[in-house]
């Protein structure tokens, strides 16, 4: 995948991160984008929830849903789980090749939060 996060703003950038942050916490072998999802409800004055909200759709309702289905992912444990270096899964590498796309079609300079 040949993204750059510098084209990513500080916020969509702080996502990602608390989205690895997460999936790090639970020991998953990758980077989902459910991880992105859950990253970018919680966000403290984020613009996905909002975002959210004016297209109809419930943030807590899809915040739960996220939840459950993170818990569903199996944990890596035992010697070395802690180790792996945590790659971007293939639906987060479409997710962030969308957005990129996106801000490009927008002719935005920065990837932003709304873009994810």
């Amino acid at each position: 995948m040949s993204i750059s996060l510098d084209k990513f703003t500080e916020k969509a950038q702080e996502a990602l991160q608390d989205a690895q942050k997460e999936a790090l916490r639970r020991h998953h072998q990758q980077l989902d984008d459910l991880h992105l999802l859950a990253a970018l409800l919680r966000q403290e004055g984020g613009l996905a929830a909002p975002l959210l909200q004016k297209a109809g759709a419930t943030p807590a309702m899809l915040e739960r849903q996220a939840e459950e289905a993170l818990s569903r992912i199996p944990a890596v444990t035992g010697d070395g789980a802690g180790s792996v270096a945590l790659g971007a899964g293939p639906r987060l590498q479409r997710v962030l090749l969308d957005a990129e796309e996106q801000a490009k079609g927008l002719k935005d300079e920065y990837v932003s939060v709304e873009h994810l």
